[in-house]
């Protein structure tokens, strides 16, 4: 880090000696992970120094790196004002404002940054990230391949050829992504990410080298808990294609287990609960009549994760009029910054006390950041799945919003879940009897928005459309105001990213072959199917027995 910036010019040389050594130690604790103790001597040092552009970018990094990133915003802000041709502050700055979701700011900032200094690795690097965490992944390619390129250290190395792999994955460049994966292979020291990666792109037999490879690795005791997680669900795959289902459905529940995590259902629920208290029939109408004057015409695909979430978005983007734009965290985040850490009970009364300038400002932006991601497109599909938290946020600023709501079978859902390497936020994927409790909470607040939001919701199930494309894409597309193109029953010639777990399949021509798969599994989700398996669909039937 170079503290040799506005500010330490006009000291004299006992008091820039004192900064640069408070630097140095700050630095020293950040790069051991100690992030308390580097932030608690950056405030320190800001609180003696507080015009300086390092002791600000100190505070910025270490809120930052303890995951209080609207908090350091401002500090990073106020050290790129005060230093604007410091590459390394931009980039600081750029990554934060990137995991608020401020994507157009978070643009201009890197690529000021990788203007200033492209010879420093980190500049292409996370430009590639940010390319990446919106799901256009083909321009992240050529900046990891810069990174790459560069002199850079082997742990470096290592993990930008992953995102680089990653990359060429996401993109469907599945041969070469093969084979530098096979190449690499031989070349480092370190496996098992790469096993990951080689596993979601190739058949690994049992008994081929490759399974000899994954089996040397699981035997390691030094092992990641995550990378031996990550590989277990590689091994249980190549059981379950070789017919040991049972031997597959136990390792995937072992590897979830190395993780930890174990979902909340009470908390979700009471969110459940706070939610359909606060929005109700007439609240959304009065917030509509008061806040939704915007013309924007989105799309909003949401439903549980694996549900069908990607194809529809896919199908939709082949559309020559709209545009994918990904997982965006967009509306979350609009909600976030109204209740201001209120409870969501409160929340018409927390829109009431935002200026008007400001609300206005938030939903405008969403709008632009859409059409930043999709340029030139009519219409822009968002498929965030757990936007059904939010399906009354969105109809009140955006009332010519489409709402598409995709569901499946829940005990194929629960099984497609239950195999993917998803995050903690979605592990009550990961045993049947919680995701049979989270269901029906789930169930009870679809149900309460296809109730106060009548006919403005497009039930989308998984069977029907897969079975009946035609058919169903046709309904689909009416819904949102959208004329028949036959491209959109081919929507695996879309080259578009795709960006989730669903790489794979959504590469693939529409198809029912996951149909039924639960049932190859015995009893294991046999509980899912009792439960739910015969009252799955929407709108719900009348009366609570049918919701939960």
């Amino acid at each position: 880090m170079d503290s040799n910036v506005t500010g330490l010019k006009l000291m004299d040389i006992e008091q820039k000696r004192n900064v640069e050594a408070s630097v140095r130690r700050i630095f020293q604790h950040f790069s051991k992970g100690e992030f308390a103790e580097g932030l608690s001597q950056s405030l320190e040092l800001h609180r003696k120094s507080p015009g300086l552009a390092i002791s600000n970018y100190c505070v910025g990094h270490g809120l930052a790196s303890t995951n209080k990133l609207h908090e350091a915003l401002g500090f990073l802000k106020t050290a790129v004002e005060l230093d604007s041709r410091n590459a390394e502050f931009l980039v600081r700055y750029g990554r934060v404002l990137l995991d608020v979701g401020r994507i157009r700011e978070a643009e201009e900032k890197l690529l000021l940054a990788y203007e200033i200094n492209p010879h420093m690795p980190i500049g292409p690097w996370t430009l590639g990230v940010y390319y990446a965490s919106i799901d256009r992944f083909d321009r992240a390619i050529g900046y990891f391949q810069k990174v790459l390129n560069s002199q850079i250290p082997e742990h470096v190395r290592e993990t930008a050829t992953f995102d680089w792999l990653r990359a060429l994955i996401e993109t469907g460049q599945f041969a070469e992504a093969e084979a530098s994966l096979r190449k690499r292979l031989t070349e480092s020291g370190n496996s098992a990410p790469l096993l990951y990666l080689l596993g979601s792109v190739s058949d690994i037999g049992i008994g081929s080298p490759d399974f000899q490879r994954l089996e040397a690795e699981l035997a390691r005791k030094d092992l990641p808990l995550r990378e031996r997680s990550q590989l277990m669900l590689v091994k249980a795959k190549t059981l379950g294609q070789s017919g040991a289902r049972d031997a597959e459905y136990a390792l995937i529940a072992e590897s979830k287990k190395l993780g930890g995590a174990k979902f909340n259902v009470e908390g979700f629920a009471s969110r459940v609960a706070d939610i359909t208290s606060a929005m109700s029939a007439e609240t959304l109408s009065r917030l509509r009549s008061k806040y939704g004057g915007s013309e924007f015409k989105p799309i909003y695909v949401v439903g549980l994760p694996r549900s069908g979430t990607t194809l529809t978005e896919k199908i939709l983007a082949s559309h020559s009029q709209v545009g994918g734009a990904g997982e965006l965290a967009l509306i979350g985040g609009l909600g976030r910054n109204i209740l201001a850490k209120r409870p969501f009970v409160e929340f018409e009364a927390a829109i009431g006390s935002t200026p008007r300038s400001t609300l206005d400002e938030w939903i405008a932006g969403i709008e632009e950041d859409m059409r930043f991601l999709c340029p030139g497109k009519a219409r822009i599909v968002d498929k965030m799945p757990h936007n059904f938290l939010h399906v009354g946020l969105i109809k009140s600023f955006f009332p010519q919003a489409k709402i598409i709501h995709c569901f499946r079978h829940p005990a194929d859902n629960c099984l497609s879940g239950f195999k993917a390497a998803l995050k903690d936020s979605h592990s009550y994927f990961d045993d049947p009897e919680i995701f049979v409790e989270y269901f029906s909470h789930y169930r009870r607040l679809m149900a309460h928005w296809y109730g106060v939001l009548p006919g403005e919701i497009f039930p989308l199930c998984y069977e029907d459309m897969v079975t009946n494309p035609r058919a169903v894409i046709g309904k689909l597309l009416s819904f949102c105001g959208l004329d028949w193109e036959e491209a959109c029953l081919s929507p695996e010639e879309n080259t578009s990213r795709i960006g989730t777990a669903s790489v794979i399949q959504a590469r693939s021509p529409i198809n029912s072959n996951s149909i039924g798969g639960w049932k190859k599994y015995g009893d294991a989700f046999k509980l899912v199917d009792e439960a739910w398996g015969g009252n799955y669909r929407f709108p719900p039937q009348e009366g609570p027995e049918a919701i939960g």
